[in-house]
């Protein structure tokens, strides 16, 4: 007589397997977008940080300035021109008077569908 014994080996079926990569594949999915979404944050806060710095830089430049040299700005301000070191980003700068002896200097960086905007106070420091 043959002994036909079906012997009890672990493993996965065909079943469980398809039914396991779809699980996955269903987890998996969303975040490559939340990757796409991350990435892109990334890039959108790396051109704010980059005008930040641009803008700041030229209000520092323009605070060494002497009041009077400062006053001869008022009423012309600069439209947007091309920041050469950076051809990404634009930048504009006004000057006006805030009061008899207090200027008011506002830098505008532009890129892109961005667009940073600083602003001081200078005083003349001779009244």
């Amino acid at each position: 007589m043959i002994n036909l014994q079906i012997k009890n080996e672990k493993g996965f079926t065909l079943i469980e397997l398809i039914l396991a990569v779809a699980i996955l594949a269903i987890i998996i999915t969303p975040m490559f977008g939340l990757f796409s979404e991350t990435f892109n944050n990334n890039r959108i806060a790396k051109g704010k940080t980059e005008a930040v710095a641009l803008a700041q830089s030229k209000i520092e430049e323009l605070k060494t300035l002497d009041f009077n040299e400062l006053s001869v700005m008022v009423g012309n301000p600069q439209e947007e021109i091309p920041i050469s070191e950076y051809p990404k980003f634009n930048r504009s700068v006004n000057v006006s008077v805030e009061e008899p002896g207090l200027l008011n200097i506002q830098v505008k960086v532009y890129w892109g569908n961005g667009e940073i905007s600083l602003f001081t106070l200078k005083g003349d420091t001779k009244l």
